[in-house]
């Protein structure tokens, strides 16, 4: 996204609460019209907006608790972005959770690259014609596919590729196509182990992973 708006004077942000400053911030770029512009489908365009009016309303929330300090808004800015800087390597016996695209640039000793499937990585996105904003359609599976190096060339001593053989989607076990990828790695190259007696997340435990992560949002 490009925005060619002007800046001009900007005002002083000293004093101000977070939230106004992002909201200011955004009005003075125009990002709510660049986004409608840049987006074909205005489904998606309302969809990439609500996002940012949600971000607005996190921090005013964080705001009316009183978490006005630096380092807490430091913290959440960092839970938010799942930011990582050049200390990340020497974290310490940590899990580092991160995007393909966040992890470019880094590398670890064990990496773990979850939801090889279809759907996943190649994205739906790049699949199905209407998976996208795109009026164009399906988007470059090369593009994928290079994405996928990225996470395997992260690894500097072991590289463990999972894939489910189904998911729960909307109430119901789906099956699963492992990715094409996964196709791509010769068969000496990895072993293959397979897990089937761990019992499936339930609903209740579904509810309470999502209820964490939202926990640290908040």
């Amino acid at each position: 996204m490009k925005l060619s708006a002007s800046l001009g004077r900007a005002p002083s942000y000293r004093m101000l609460p977070p939230s106004e400053v992002v909201r200011d911030l955004c009005e003075r770029v125009r990002l709510k019209e660049e986004i409608d512009t840049s987006t074909p489908a205005p489904g998606a365009a309302a969809k990439r907006w609500a996002n940012v009016e949600w971000l607005f309303g996190v921090l005013a929330r964080r705001e009316a608790r009183g978490e006005t300090d630096t380092d807490g808004l430091s913290s959440f800015v960092h839970v938010l972005t799942m930011g990582m800087g050049s200390e990340a390597e020497d974290a310490g016996d940590v899990v580092t959770l991160s995007t393909l695209h966040g992890s470019k640039g880094l590398e670890f000793d064990v990496v773990f690259l979850v939801g090889c499937e279809e759907g996943y990585l190649p994205h739906a996105r790049t699949l199905e014609v209407r998976a996208t904003d795109s009026v164009e359609g399906g988007g470059d599976i090369e593009e994928e596919r290079r994405l996928i190096y990225v996470g395997v060339t992260r690894a500097r001593q072991k590289l463990v590729l999972s894939r489910a053989k189904c998911r729960v989607l909307r109430g119901k076990a789906v099956a699963r196509t492992p990715s094409r990828f996964l196709s791509d790695v010769p068969p000496d190259h990895f072993e293959e182990v397979e897990i089937d007696d761990e019992s499936p997340t339930t609903a209740k435990e579904a509810a309470a992973n999502a209820g964490a992560i939202l926990a640290l949002l908040r």
